[in-house]
């Protein structure tokens, strides 16, 4: 159980080229190795102030350039000062796993834009011509696709969330999150996945924390192409090309916890990196039934489209692919 007392034990962990002190044990992410590294990230249990200055805020949640401070009734208050330090007073009554949940979830979005990182809400794997994402919203289906790919033999960088940065030169460049992927009870029975040893990801909540860290890669990678995952209620199933003001719009309406940037004082530097990431890498939506399709013809359609052989049906009129575009771009937050 986490520890709510200060306590001398201190736990080491690396996720998004980051390294993290926790006071508790987190098997979602990675064990640092062994060296001298010092933690960018200090998590830490003490008091938390009840509010904190404030422009923009929302129910839950206040955020100033310096500090973002978390209210959750129940599990803990957060607060994270700068990028550097996360303080967390817990609940009597709280669970583990809703105490991580929402430090790897809310707060650590607060660590990855203080830290100008474009935060997608995406999961990654690695081709053999760079890194490839998987966004939309949540129950579209990206770490079901992700696990599609991991079962073909790929390599995954991140579950949820990918953060983005620009290489020396300037190229978007996918970094590593941690090893695990979560599906729903059903995704894991159409994987025929034993989920009776795996974790809850919450109690009373059928989500299923997997491990993945023999098909981890642990290593920053050059961003081939973003695939949105859209469901729709109608007989469609194509892929199609996003560009321009298109592929702008998905790539800033993807972005984890966008709605925190006013208070972090970060839109300039979201806007610059999104513009960025939507000018030089390919923006593809895939429009898939909400009933009545396959992860598999997912993943073959996919793989084609990877290797220059997907067909697309006959050709939409610009309009109406733009009119699907504008209603599917945005994805709601997820609750963590």
């Amino acid at each position: 159980m986490l520890q709510r007392q200060r306590c001398s034990v201190k736990f080491y962990y690396d996720a998004y080229h980051l390294r993290f002190e926790m006071p508790f044990e987190c098997p979602e992410l990675a064990p640092a190795p062994d060296d001298a590294r010092k933690p960018d990230v200090t998590v830490v249990y003490g008091e938390v102030p009840e509010s904190i200055e404030s422009d923009k805020a929302g129910v839950v949640y206040q955020a100033n350039p310096e500090q973002f401070l978390l209210k959750l009734d129940g599990v803990a208050n957060y607060l994270v000062d700068g990028s550097e330090r996360i303080t967390i007073e817990r609940a009597p009554e709280a669970d583990d796993g809703s105490v991580r949940i929402f430090l790897l979830g809310s707060c650590l979005a607060a660590v990855l834009h203080h830290r100008e990182m474009l935060a997608l809400h995406a999961s990654a794997i690695q081709t053999d011509e760079g890194a490839v994402l998987f966004m939309g919203a949540s129950g579209n289906g990206k770490s079901t696709t992700l696990k599609a790919f991991l079962n073909r033999g790929y390599q995954m960088l991140s579950d949820d969330v990918v953060g983005i940065v620009l290489d020396d030169e300037g190229a978007p460049q996918a970094l590593p999150g941690y090893p695990q992927t979560k599906l729903w009870a059903d995704a894991a029975e159409k994987f025929e996945l034993d989920v009776e040893p795996l974790r809850q990801v919450r109690p009373n909540m059928k989500k299923f924390a997997v491990p993945t860290h023999e098909q981890f890669l642990a290593e920053a990678v050059p961003l081939r192409a973003l695939y949105v995952l859209a469901s729709v209620n109608r007989d469609v199933f194509d892929l199609r090309p996003i560009e321009n003001a298109g592929a702008f719009r998905c790539v800033l309406n993807q972005t984890y916890r966008r709605m925190f940037l006013p208070g972090l004082g970060m839109q300039a530097t979201h806007f610059a990196l999104a513009t960025k990431v939507a000018a030089t890498v390919p923006v593809k939506m895939i429009r898939r039934p909400n009933a009545g399709f396959t992860v598999k013809h997912l993943a073959d359609m996919i793989e084609l489209d990877l290797a220059g052989k997907y067909e697309a049906p006959e050709e939409e009129e610009e309009a109406t692919l733009a009119a699907f575009v504008e209603a599917h771009a945005a994805a709601p937050e997820p609750a963590q």
